[in-house]
């Protein structure tokens, strides 16, 4: 059975080796721009200062454990100014709480894939983005925040999940302007296309101590070079999805031997920040097995700066366990594709314990 991952994530492109952590970060910066060239396309650079305005004051919720109000971030872009409105979630403690930017599907204030009250009751924070208001998820390369920037013409424009990240980026940008967050402790989060965007968007900014997907299979936290039964593929995304990334990958459908990077090296770009990957046994579109190896190929960018990365078996992990010890940690529970309390609560205790909460 095949488990190692190429190319190597301690090998420059022209094959010297990454022997310390100052060569790690010219090897993370050589990786990034083999993801955004091959993979994702180059994230636009941000245009001047990103401002926040509160739109509601502060409304109880969730039996006086939680207050929740309402903004809008804005920000300049080539094309003029962009806003788009986010949803606040704050424990009522009076502190600054560990938090998440997420970015959502939807934008309901108690959604299935946000359990409002558990968050907040265990003293985590949220600030909440719905995707569309971003840009719709469509091929349609104009839209919304999308077409306020010139998108190169070549294979390397950015596609969808690039855009995305720039907002959570954005959200990022004035966060310490948010009562009841601690802006040293804040982690980008995402389920499925959205989880491949939180990777994408923390892999880029370092801002982001803890980087989290949910299920996030192929062009997120799954390999294409390992696959599993019945799990998705890059030919796949061609014929439905290809607007979620640069035209570049589309040329590897069938081809993922001859690629220059592999999804390790998008987790192992998060090093040595924090990173948790989670998958459901019923999942098999997003190949759990292979999200699981992808923490274990990932793992060398932790531990040649000295630190624990994945630190779990490399045999699949039994359903409803967890590998939690390094700076990688993994679980696998029951179920199907979905963002569940289960999942939240496994976030939130392992940022916890990185705390000591």
């Amino acid at each position: 059975m095949k488990t190692e991952l190429e190319p190597k994530i301690l090998r420059f492109a022209d094959g010297t080796e990454v022997s310390n952590a100052e060569d790690f970060r010219k090897r993370r910066a050589e990786m990034l721009d083999i993801l955004a060239s091959e993979e994702y396309g180059y994230i636009p650079e941000a245009v001047g200062k990103t401002e926040i305005a509160f739109s509601s004051a502060p409304k109880s919720i969730s039996a006086g454990f939680g207050l929740f109000r309402t903004a809008n971030v804005f920000f300049d872009t080539p094309k003029g100014k962009f806003t788009f409105p986010i949803k606040i979630y704050t424990p009522d403690n009076g502190k600054k709480n560990p938090g998440f930017v997420f970015m959502n599907f939807n934008f309901n204030t108690f959604d299935a894939y946000l359990p409002v009250e558990e968050i907040v009751s265990n003293g985590f924070s949220v600030a909440l983005i719905h995707y569309n208001d971003v840009t719709s998820d469509n091929g349609d390369m104009n839209d919304k925040l999308c077409g306020m920037f010139d998108r190169p013409s070549n294979n390397t424009g950015y596609g969808k999940i690039s855009i995305w990240a720039f907002a959570m980026s954005r959200v990022m940008d004035v966060i310490g302007e948010i009562d009841g967050f601690d802006s040293e402790n804040i982690a980008a989060i995402g389920h499925s296309r959205l989880g491949k965007t939180a990777l994408w968007a923390g892999a880029n900014d370092e801002r982001f101590k803890y980087v989290i997907s949910n299920d996030s299979g192929c062009g997120g936290a799954a390999s294409e070079r390992i696959k599993h039964d019945n799990a998705e593929t890059i030919a796949h995304m061609n014929n439905v999805f290809p607007y979620w990334f640069c035209e570049n990958r589309k040329q590897y459908a069938d081809r993922a031997d001859e690629m220059p990077f592999d999804q390790h090296f998008l987790v192992a770009c998060v090093a040595p920040r924090f990173v948790s990957v989670a998958s459901a046994e019923k999942d098999a579109w997003a190949d759990p097995y292979s999200e699981q190896l992808t923490c274990v190929n990932a793992s060398p960018a932790w531990e040649v700066q000295g630190l624990k990365g994945y630190c779990g078996s490399v045999e699949p992990l039994a359903i409803d366990t967890s590998s939690d010890e390094g700076r990688v940690t993994y679980h696998i529970r029951k179920g199907a594709h979905y963002l569940s309390r289960v999942d939240w609560n496994y976030y939130m205790k392992v940022i916890s314990n990185e705390l000591g909460r």
